[in-house]
């Protein structure tokens, strides 16, 4: 995607070209750091233990997540980041389809860590 100069109401903006990173406050940064790593193919750049960077490409971080003490659980139905999707251009593993041909040609698949 490139990044465009539009019109917001008589005064120019940028767009930006692409989201850069999203950081998580977790109370679960063990099982998250393996869900995400494991869903996205990504690389843990640096792990502590309050924070970790995971990557899926050259950027130095996409998925951020950092733990300390006194972060709590949400209340169910509080307001706040609902899920992450990510785009993939194909589902396909190297050149073998999935089980289910027509969901391996879809781009759009959301998939998120619950409770």
């Amino acid at each position: 995607m490139i990044s465009e100069a539009t019109e917001n109401r008589g005064r120019r903006s940028i767009t930006p070209a692409r989201l850069s990173h999203a950081v998580l406050r977790t109370t679960r940064p063990n099982e998250m750091l393996k869900w995400y790593t494991t869903v996205l193919s990504a690389q843990v750049l640096y792990h502590n233990d309050f924070m970790s960077f995971i990557t899926y490409d050259d950027e130095h971080h996409r998925i951020a997540l950092v733990s300390f003490p006194g972060v709590v659980e949400k209340a169910k139905r509080s307001a706040g980041l609902d899920h992450l999707a990510f785009f993939y251009s194909t589902l396909r593993t190297g050149s073998r389809p999935t089980s289910d041909s027509r969901r391996s040609e879809s781009p759009r698949e959301c998939q998120s860590i619950t409770d």
